[in-house]
């Protein structure tokens, strides 16, 4: 059966008008989850690929899938972004009809498009079901396809680790991340108030500035956005969603590293990536874990598709990067710089193009961020210590394992010894942030917000390299000796051992990998109690100020202090009052508290108790 593209497009409309009906009159969670989770997170992207790229031949079915979520997360939250400064707002049904108006839009665009394309050459769907003489399963194992399926599995099974016996947020940024993404569905705007300010360090000093304002607001965008479509909760989107983003990502590394042969040992490596509370990574539902997908995404389309479509591809996600995340777009200019200097002798059309459409959306729309927090823009440009509460990472990259690092070394050598443009603009790239990040790690020199979120794309850059090594390693021959075995199982069977080493060492730190539970249980009740329960006349508290953030998320009120990146002194001062047992009521009239959370005796007759551990104090 063949699906042409008139049959896809109708398909996706069906799905689009049964979603926009079962909300309107069957809001049931599961019809929304199956409808919603392809609507927003495959079927925009993948109507824009089609339009662009209506030849099967421009693009790979790898490739134009993990280019299809990519895209249709940026162009979810763009749109979300433009609906935030309309009187329309985001909210579920304008995000639907938006959403749907795109798709029939481009999908027009696309139909058109495919005119000029010959009927033979046009891309379609074959729908088959193959069973092969020799065996339908030994034929289905050996196929590259499934053991990329069991690379997925994997990296999706080590990103979930942490989130096994702990079904709440895991780090302080994704609570905060929570909190602004639902004051987003319920101002209906970016324009968000009663959520945790972002606490920015300056660089010479270490004193904290509260900055008021969303830094990263396309990501709160489209959380808030598929939250509100699929009706899933926040505590299943933040616990198994990292590992959907961190298999797209796998994907998307196997589609740009098949292209030279080694698509899959390049996915092997890249799916060991690490999680650390200092510099975050793909078991945390965090700007830089989305961002990581787009790198090579975007080096896929620099490299292989020199077209004018595929450089509005690369404005529109570099548009999204810039409002999503701003570390993680730099981060990509300066990995694409060594790739355009060395292509630019050959085609410099080409890396002028390539380097405008990826500097434009940043001078464009940095500006809400940099007006925002002049700080954050400000540390692109410092070259400062590191602030003594912020310690360094202890050689980041021992936490990716010592045999990656070795295939990395060893691709560095063998792609230097076989030349090439692209292969010396990779190491290059690779060897810069390596470079970038020992200099600060040991010396504490360096640019600061590179150092803190460029470890990941690192260790993606060394997964190419090192992918390399290991595909050369499968290709080794000898005459054995041994009449054991064959040349070729001795062969597979070392490989098998390298593989299986480098699997429990990964295995071995995820499984150690220490993360911030900030609540537990009864904590987690209390807050949603305290959201459900009590009027907003009773809008500030004090807590535990480590708790405070998750409290803000859950119980959607203000607190009198958190703590974020380090203990300040209203920490302190709030430490002592519930230590003391909240005594001073005169502490909490005069910053205007009118709830206290603490699991510690209370000895004030001033506060009544409501509930385990909340207490309020009575207005009059």
């Amino acid at each position: 059966m063949k699906l042409t593209s008139e049959k896809q497009l109708v398909l996706i409309n069906l799905a689009f008008i049964l979603l926009v009906t079962g909300n309107a009159f069957f809001p049931i969670t599961v019809i929304r989850s199956i409808l919603g989770l392809p609507a927003l997170l495959f079927f925009p992207g993948y109507v824009l690929l089609l339009a662009l790229f209506p030849a099967k031949n421009s693009l790979g079915n790898p490739e134009r899938t993990a280019l299809s979520f990519g895209a249709s997360i940026a162009i979810v939250a763009l749109i979300g972004m433009i609906l935030s400064d309309t009187p329309f707002g985001v909210q579920l049904f304008t995000v639907l009809f938006s959403l749907w108006f795109f798709v029939l839009a481009i999908g027009g665009l696309a139909l058109y498009r495919q005119r000029w394309v010959p009927s033979e050459q046009r891309y379609l769907i074959h729908l088959r079901w193959e069973r092969r003489r020799a065996g339908f399963f030994s034929g289905v194992i050996a196929a590259d396809r499934f053991k990329l399926f069991l690379i997925l599995l994997l990296a999706y099974g080590l990103t979930f680790i942490p989130h096994l016996n702990y079904p709440y947020p895991l780090h302080v940024d994704e609570w905060m991340h929570l909190a602004y993404s639902r004051g987003i569905q319920e101002a209906g705007s970016t324009a968000v108030t009663a959520v945790p300010v972002y606490e920015f360090p300056d660089f010479s000093s270490g004193a904290i500035t509260l900055k008021p304002g969303d830094v990263e607001p396309a990501f709160h965008v489209f959380w808030a956005e598929f939250q509100m479509v699929t009706g899933l909760s926040w505590l299943a989107v933040f616990r198994y969603f990292p590992g959907l983003i961190f298999l797209m990502t796998v994907l998307a590394i196997y589609a740009i590293a098949r292209r030279e042969g080694y698509g899959l040992e390049a996915a092997f490596l890249a799916s060991l990536l690490p999680t650390n509370v200092t510099m975050l990574g793909p078991s945390l539902l965090v700007p830089v874990a989305l961002g990581m997908m787009y790198l090579p995404l975007c080096l896929y389309l620099v490299l292989y598709q020199k077209t004018k479509t595929s450089y509005l591809l690369l404005a529109v996600i570099f548009s999204f990067l810039v409002l999503m995340h701003l570390p993680t777009a730099v981060i990509l200019i300066i990995i694409l710089v060594p790739f355009l200097a060395f292509a630019a002798a050959r085609d410099w059309k080409h890396s002028a193009t390539v380097l405008a459409s990826a500097v434009v959306p940043l001078l464009a729309f940095s500006f809400p961020v940099v007006k925002v927090a002049p700080e954050f823009a400000g540390s692109f440009l410092h070259f400062t210590y590191l602030p003594a509460y912020l310690p360094y990472l202890p050689g980041p990259l021992s936490l990716w394992g010592y045999l990656p690092i070795i295939f990395f070394a060893a691709g560095v050598f063998l792609l230097s010894k076989k030349g090439g443009t692209q292969n010396y603009a990779l190491i290059l790239a690779g060897v810069l942030l390596l470079l970038h990040n020992i200099s600060f790690s040991y010396w504490h020199r360096g640019v600061q917000i590179i150092y803190h979120r460029s470890p990941h794309f690192l260790m993606l850059l060394m997964s190419l390299l090192g992918g390399y090594a290991l595909w050369r390693s499968r290709q080794l021959s000898w005459h054995s000796r041994f009449k054991v075995f064959s040349r070729h199982g001795l062969r597979y069977a070392l490989v098998a051992i390298v593989i299986g080493l480098t699997l429990a060492e990964a295995v071995t730190y995820h499984t150690r990998a220490q993360f911030y539970h900030m609540i537990d249980e009864q904590d987690y009740a209390s807050f949603v109690w305290i959201e459900q329960n009590l009027p907003g006349s009773y809008h500030k508290a004090i807590l535990d100020p480590w708790k405070a953030t998750a409290f803000i998320a859950l119980a959607r009120r203000e607190v009198y202090t958190k703590i974020q990146h380090a203990p300040q002194e209203a920490d302190s001062r709030a430490y002592d009052f519930l230590h003391d047992g909240c005594r001073d009521t005169g502490f909490l009239k005069e910053n205007g508290i009118s709830i206290v959370y603490s699991r510690e005796s209370i000895d004030n007759d001033s506060l009544i108790l409501l509930k385990d551990n909340i207490y309020v104090l009575p207005e009059k």
